[in-house]
């Protein structure tokens, strides 16, 4: 159960939300167009978005020119100076649920 201050956390971040919308209305990441959700794209531009897909540096995400039989494999960069981090953070945007 939500306690009192949570529910008015929401609604003043609700409120907050839709008059910054009306002021400054959400609009596409790429060509400014107008969409319905801060952060994110029109559909012209989604349409144009190309997705990563498998052979790609399991470091970095970083695609293959090539194909690569392994599913498993890092790029000749990452094979040769292997940084620290066994892990890359991506920043998606976020909202309160």
């Amino acid at each position: 159960m939500q306690t009192v201050l949570e529910t008015r956390s929401k609604l003043i971040w609700c409120v907050g939300r839709s008059v910054l919308d009306v002021l400054l209305p959400p609009q596409c990441l790429a060509c400014d167009t107008s969409v319905d959700q801060p952060g994110s794209l029109c559909a012209a531009c989604f349409s144009q978005f190309t997705f990563i897909t498998r052979p790609y540096c399991n470091l970095y995400c970083l695609p293959f020119e090539s194909a690569v039989i392994e599913d498993e494999v890092m790029c000749g960069a990452c094979m040769k100076d292997h940084p620290s981090a066994n892990y890359v953070f991506l920043t998606v945007p976020t909202h309160p649920r």
